[in-house]
C-alpha cells in the first residue's frame, strides 16, 4: 500500500489568515519558500504529520468537509501531485 507523509523540512503556520507552508532550510543564498494554501489543502498537511493512505486521505476530507467523495478524490489526487511535484510530501511503500 502506498501512503503518503510530510516532509519534515517544511512547517505550517497560519499568517494573517492564510495557511503559509515555509520551507525551513534555506538555502545558500537565504531564499525561503513559502508557500499559500486554502483550508483543505491545509487540513490535508497537517494530517500527514503521520503517514496516510490516499483513502484515508479521502475518508477525512469528507469528514471535515462534508462533500462528495468524488470531489474529495479529485482533491486529494490534486493535492497529492502538486505537493509530490514540489517535494512538499514523501510517497512511501509499505508492505
Amino acid at each position: 500500500m502506498i501512503t503518503y507523509s510530510s516532509m519534515p523540512n517544511y512547517i505550517m503556520r497560519n499568517i494573517a489568515g492564510d495557511n503559509v507552508l515555509i520551507k525551513t532550510q534555506n538555502s545558500a543564498f537565504g531564499n525561503t519558500d513559502v508557500f499559500v494554501f486554502n483550508d483543505s489543502g491545509a487540513f490535508l498537511w497537517k494530517s500527514l504529520s503521520e503517514n496516510k493512505s490516499r483513502a484515508q486521505l479521502v475518508s477525512l476530507l469528507i469528514g471535515m468537509y462534508g462533500i462528495e467523495q468524488i470531489q474529495a478524490e479529485s482533491d486529494v489526487d490534486q493535492f497529492l501531485a502538486k505537493c509530490l511535484a514540489e517535494g512538499f510530501i514523501s510517497e512511501n511503500e509499505e508492505g
